[in-house]
């Protein structure tokens, strides 16, 4: 089936000499290894336990009481009581429960839990480009090499194809230009948006 390009991709490979060329993802290398990357954390304001009091200026209270009881599931007169005035301060939740303001995230319960930046073992792709490789593309400096587009938040999709003299090109695509315009196949749309997989560039 013929793919339509955009006339900024058409006029991007056409300067290359590639328009209607065949691109396929090259060979990647893959490691372990641990990274700092976005991850739920505990919310720091009621400190994963959901329900947080605050004062007439909307400042978060927290707990100061013996904690070794929650750990063990069994409640002390101090927590009983500090998730008391928690409940009773809440705003429009089911049956107060759940009171903290940063975790609540928009919704009417709180989830002890936010994003924040953590230690997490991610794994790692290297693509092996053929000895010679060229980055000719005029967008050779944006995220996506096809159209220009800077700001992408998923992986870039790694593409490679070669001229009438074997020589190859290479380009970083969104995955936007690359199912588009590129016939990207499914392993490597899932490739793009897979949480904790990073592909160095």
């Amino acid at each position: 089936m013929a793919i339509s390009l955009s006339d900024k991709v058409s006029t991007n490979l056409k300067s290359l000499n590639l328009e209607g060329a065949a691109w396929e993802m090259p060979e990647i290398e893959w490691r372990k290894e641990l990274r700092k990357v976005r991850v739920e954390v505990k919310c720091p304001e009621c400190e994963g336990f959901r329900e947080c009091r605050y004062d007439a200026e909307g400042k978060a209270i927290p707990f100061v009481g013996n904690r070794s009881c929650l750990s063990s599931c069994i409640d002390s007169d101090e927590w009983v009581e500090y998730r008391k005035a928690a409940r009773a301060a809440a705003d429009h939740l089911p049956s107060g429960y759940g009171s903290c303001r940063r975790c609540k995230q928009g919704s009417s319960y709180s989830f002890g839990r936010v994003k924040g930046w953590g230690e997490a073992e991610v794994t790692v792709g290297r693509p092996l480009w053929p000895a010679g490789t060229r980055f000719s593309s005029r967008y050779a400096m944006c995220d996506c090499h096809a159209c220009g587009k800077n700001g992408i938040t998923t992986n870039t999709v790694p593409l490679m194809t070669r001229d009438a003299s074997g020589t190859t090109h290479a380009m970083w695509l969104g995955v936007d230009c690359a199912s588009k315009f590129f016939n990207l196949s499914k392993e490597a749309k899932k490739l793009a948006k897979t949480e904790r997989t990073v592909l160095e560039r």
